[in-house]
């Protein structure tokens, strides 16, 4: 008889047994004493034991577990058939169990279970899932979501369906109650084909656990800690941890506020490197085996934590800077993952402004490239502590050596080694020796491994026997040819620190044989004094992609990288902490103030502001005024905050408060901006000692200028809107894009740092707003500078109704012309001494006048907006941006009803400016001012002669493969010198790499090219070294063109007047 199983998912359940005309007792069976002598071919011990007329029908022979499977089995109303099936099942159970407990003896014999009841219910058990996954719609895409199943009863039904689905695969020539009874057997040994089922369910659950947050609307029905469970997981290299997880880590509820002296258990550490060096899957390991995470995302996979972006998972590149939060030694250690692409490296500029050290990152296979030495001059730029990880070194061409020698070329500092690399085989890398401590760890190369750690002690003892050494684990690693290497090794260490601290090398003076003898504490603490003070460099290395070293690294920021207490303030902040403590001396320790470097957009929350708090302490609901936009208008430089977030990529923790040296997200900012500095809602303060000559006020930080635009337009007029508020967005979230509405071509104006830059811009319009947008074809963006050495004034009067009443300014200023490019956007706006007429009396009455120091620098504030707009599209030619010019503010005042507008330009007394203390009638006043700003500048930037067109040049540098002898190495550029050639390029310098020991060398050709020509230039790189050639280009400066490109530029150019017309307010 073979059952069917068609109805799998129809389910019945009995509350109790139905007696019938023919009904085996199949829920107690009769169980005989072990000592018993049977026969096991023996029929009849299989069979009923009592008649059924004597069987006793009550609730003890039910079993709720066995019910659901017979209710699962029933099939067209055949109960009796059911029966049956099942009392079969349990005679086979019987007769397999006893057949196994007779071929044992003792203890094992006596260990074998021949309960039906008590088998079936632990297979049901063994197979039960902890996760299941749940189909959730979400953006018109539906996702397999893992979450704990709705009750016992689900977990139940899934485990009784695997189970009969496998006994129904099994022989078709085999009865259902044989099969059966064996699949419950394997089961509740935690074997069999159900038991896969389960672990392959498993592994789905964790592969999808990026589309966990979406389960939020089902988790907020049932308390948190029902989802708290333990999980074993297992990495790649088959190391091993356990680690206690809520499922719904990402909505606890914590309390930043520590203990007094806290501050030295935190570490605020950037990761930097060039593209591809393993930043993020570095980051992936660090909260895995911080516990952050229970599953180790895969860049591959786009399944990572901090690149939550869709273009970041498809592109598999980082394009935002993202913060992540974890624990490690009892240390609080906020990374900032940035970005490694030539494009992105204003996220890089931003978040190292937020953090006390970085972490850079090297290709142990490529060494020092391109964009490792623009993130290093970043760093600089900081005075960043550093600690340099040298990743990869799994990879056949890892050359450590050859890397230490790179960043000691193009660097030119101390970089020491702390480890040292151990490989078994043909350069099987397995472990590291950590030179201070001088241990040797090796990570497993196998699954059925485990880790191994060789003391200072282990490895003295096989360095000191005499004897060979025997098989062992000693053996197998070769501990004893590892040994000397180590000793010299840290030989060496020990020099290098000796010449870099003094305090060691009195120590290291002392002792024969330093290298044996001198502590690890000792060593360590010298390594955290060379590295916080930036005389030296440590280096670290392994291989995130095989989860070695990791832990190393992590013991490495805890142990060398400074706390927020060992690092002085950025300038900016240092000068608003001097300010506060002038002001208030008394209280500037309890003040807060914080630095904004990065703003995201929530759907949910709105615009989150990442800050980085330098003082005093934060709270959910507090006041706190933005220093940086205060001058513009009162009503908006006040904001209340609304919840304090502690950000790990796209996953989210709120907190109660937040003290010095923490990162953390601010909601409810509506006008922050990156770069703005946040401080306490105080009287104003003083102008700091450096003021006099210049501004005064808060400013933003380097933002560096687009080289490349396109024109954008939305395919329907009535997303118009839409497309604003999402360029707006995004201006916020990355001030280093830019974006413009010409009202003479209706077409909005984007310019980005590259074509990258805005392909991402393009995507995430259409991804995330919705947005139906074209973009054209990318054009340079050009700029306009007059010849150096020339001066030019310009005056100009504007009149407008303020407050009720007629008000007339007056602005005279000079531009200069002095060949002065700044990378950055920011216009050089001096104030002469005397320009705001301080020894003149205000017109009509002094309540209105200068009362305060705030109001001076709300002035200053609108005058350097004037002269920004002004040089941003003030270029004669072809009203692009102006360079190389500076502005000198000489005189802005009120001109008196009496007085006419020319004798006022010829000379006349003026009086100071009446500032309105009025919000509304401020906003009058301030457009006015700006606009005669404006228009002086304007007639002043007339008068420079002999204007040139300046376009952007790119940096080139080309990684060329090479083979064979110098002859074949000639013929292998030529290629390439001609390509750069033709584009106008100009060859700076080319360098042969010596060989890498795996029989090849490199060429790297550097050279100048204007962005113009480079259109396709990579494809054609690519098609010349059939695809073995690496090319990186990074904007570096803007050059002339020359008379006859700026001839056919002007050609295409169409007559507009010079300066726009702007009314008075």
């Amino acid at each position: 008889f073979v059952f069917p199983f068609s109805r799998l998912t129809s389910t019945y359940n009995f509350s109790q047994p139905i007696r019938g005309k023919k009904y085996h007792y199949a829920l107690e069976p009769k169980i005989l004493p072990p000592d018993t002598q049977f026969d096991i071919n023996d029929p009849l011990l299989y069979k009923t034991v009592e008649p059924i007329s004597k069987w006793r029908h009550s609730s003890k022979n039910w079993d709720p577990v066995v019910a659901k499977i017979m209710g699962m089995m029933l099939y067209d109303g055949d109960r009796e058939t059911v029966r049956e099936v099942m009392r079969k099942t349990f005679a086979e159970i019987k007769f397999i169990q006893m057949a196994k407990r007779k071929r044992l003896v003792g203890a094992e014999s006596d260990a074998v279970e021949v309960n039906p009841i008590k088998i079936v219910n632990e297979a049901v058990t063994n197979c039960s899932p902890l996760l299941v996954l749940h189909s959730v719609r979400r953006g018109g895409f539906i996702y397999k979501v893992p979450a704990p199943p709705q009750n016992e009863t689900v977990s139940r039904h899934m485990a009784i369906r695997w189970i009969l689905e496998s006994a129904r695969n099994k022989d078709k020539n085999q009865r259902i109650w044989v099969s059966l009874a064996h699949e419950l057997i394997n089961a509740a040994n935690n074997e069999g084909t159900a038991i896969g089922k389960k672990k392959e369910l498993s592994k789905q659950c964790e592969e999808n656990r990026a589309y966990a947050n979406y389960r939020i609307y089902y988790l907020w029905y049932r308390p948190i800690y029902y989802y708290t469970t333990l999980f074993r997981v297992v990495g790649c290299t088959g190391c091993g941890t356990f680690s206690r997880v809520s499922l719904a880590w990402r909505y606890k509820h914590h309390a930043a506020v520590a203990p007094e002296g806290s501050i030295h258990k935190i570490r605020n550490v950037g990761l930097i490197a060039h593209i591809d060096a393993g930043k993020t899957t570095t980051t992936e390991r660090m909260l895995f085996f911080a516990g952050r995470t229970r599953v180790v995302g895969e860049v591959d996979r786009g399944d990572t934590v901090t690149d939550y972006l869709a273009e970041e998972r498809e592109r598999g590149i980082s394009i935002m800077s993202a913060a992540a939060c974890l624990t490690w030694r009892q240390h609080d250690i906020h990374l900032i993952d940035t970005p490694g692409h030539v494009d992105f490296t204003f996220e890089v500029e931003r978040g190292l402004t937020a953090v006390d050290s970085a972490l850079v990152i090297i290709d142990a296979c490529k060494g020092v490239e391109t964009q490792t030495r623009t993130v290093w001059s970043q760093a600089n730029r900081y005075q960043l502590p550093r600690l340099i990880f040298v990743n990869k070194m799994d990879r056949p061409m890892a050359n450590f050596d050859n890397c230490l020698r790179s960043l000691r070329q193009r660097f030119g500092g101390a970089f020491f080694p702390l480890q040292m690399p151990v490989c078994i085989g043909k350069d099987q890398f397995v472990g590291i020796v950590d030179l201070p401590s001088l241990t040797l760890k090796v990570w497993p190369t196998t699954q059925k491994q485990t880790s191994r750690c060789f003391s200072q002690t282990d490895l003295l003892k096989v360095l000191a026997s005499k004897e060979p050494q025997k098989s062992g684990e000693s053996a197998v690693f070769g501990v004893a040819a590892v040994v000397p290497l180590a000793l010299k090794a840290r030989g060496q260490l020990l020099a290098s620190l000796a010449e870099l601290d003094d305090a060691f090398a009195n120590e290291y003076l002392l002792l024969d044989t330093p290298e044996s003898l001198l502590p690890a504490d000792v060593v360590h603490d010298c390594v955290k004094r060379v590295t916080t003070s930036s005389r030296g460099f440590p280096v670290v290395l392994g291989s995130s992609r095989r989860n070695i070293g990791i832990q190393p690294v992590l013991d490495g920021v805890v142990d060398y990288l400074p706390d927020p207490s060992q690092r002085p303030p950025p300038p900016l902040i240092a000068s608003v902490l001097s300010r506060i403590q002038r002001s208030t001396p008394h209280e500037d320790q309890s003040l807060p103030v914080l630095l904004t470097f990065k703003i995201l957009f929530d759907p949910q929350r709105g615009p989150l502001s990442l800050t980085r708090v330098f003082s005093g302490y934060v709270t959910p609901g507090m006041l706190i005024r933005n220093w940086t936009r205060q001058d513009l208008e009162d009503a908006s430089s006040v904001e209340k905050i609304g919840t304090l977030l502690q950000l790990t990529g796209d996953n989210y923790e709120v907190v109660d408060c937040a003290g010095p040296g923490s990162i953390v997200a601010l909601s409810g900012l509506q006008s922050t901006r990156t770069g703005d500095i946040l401080g306490p809602v105080t009287p104003d303060l003083p102008d700091s000692e450096e003021d006099e000559g210049t501004d005064g006020g808060v400013d933003s930080a380097f933002v560096p200028q687009p080289v490349v635009h396109a024109a954008l337009e939305p395919r329907s007029s009535s997303t118009f809107r839409n497309l604003e508020h999402a360029l707006t967005c995004m201006q916020r979230e990355d001030p280093s894009f830019k974006a413009t509405f010409d009202k003479e071509t209706g077409q909005w104006v984007v310019a980005g740092m590259g074509d990258l830059h805005l392909e991402v811009v393009l995507s995430r319009l259409r991804r995330e707003y919705r947005l139906e947008v074209n973009m054209g074809p990318l054009l340079t963006s050009h700029k306009e500078m007059p010849r150096a050495g020339h001066e030019c004034r310009g005056t100009a009067v504007s009149t407008g109704l303020i407050g009720g009443r007629q008000r007339s300014i007056f602005v005279e200023l000079d531009v200069f012309s002095d060949g002065h490019m700044s990378a950055s956007n920011r216009s050089r706006v001096i104030f002469e001494k005397g320009w705001n007429l301080e020894g003149q009396k205000g017109g009509g009455g002094s309540g209105n006048a200068y009362q305060s120091t705030a109001s001076q620098h709300k002035v200053m504030t609108c005058v350097r907006q004037g002269c920004e707009v002004a040089l941003a599209t003030g270029g004669p030619l072809l009203r692009s941006r102006v360079l190389g010019v500076g502005v000198r503010i000489r005189r802005v005042g009120q001109l008196s009803s009496a007085t006419s507008a020319d004798t006022t330009v010829m000379g006349a007394d003026l009086a100071r400016l009446q500032v309105p203390l009025a919000s509304q009638n401020f906003a009058s006043f301030a457009a006015l001012l700006r606009s005669t700003v404006m228009k002086a500048q304007s007639k002043a930037l007339a008068g420079l002669p002999e204007w040139k067109i300046m376009e952007p040049v790119m940096a080139v540098e080309i990684q060329i493969p090479l083979d064979g002898d110098s002859g074949s190495q000639d013929a292998s550029l030529a290629p390439f010198l001609g390509e750069l050639a033709r584009r106008r390029g100009e060859v700076e310098t080319v360098e042969m790499a010596e060989c890498d020991g795996h029989g090849g060398g490199k060429c790297c050709l550097r050279a100048f090219a204007p962005l113009a020509e480079l259109s396709g230039f990579s494809a054609a790189v690519r098609s010349l070294s059939s695809g073995r050639a690496e090319i990186v280009l990074r904007f570096a400066h803007f050059q002339p063109v020359s008379t006859e490109r700026q001839i056919e530029l002007l050609r295409h150019v169409p007559s507009r007047p010079l300066a726009p017309t702007h009314s008075s307010a």
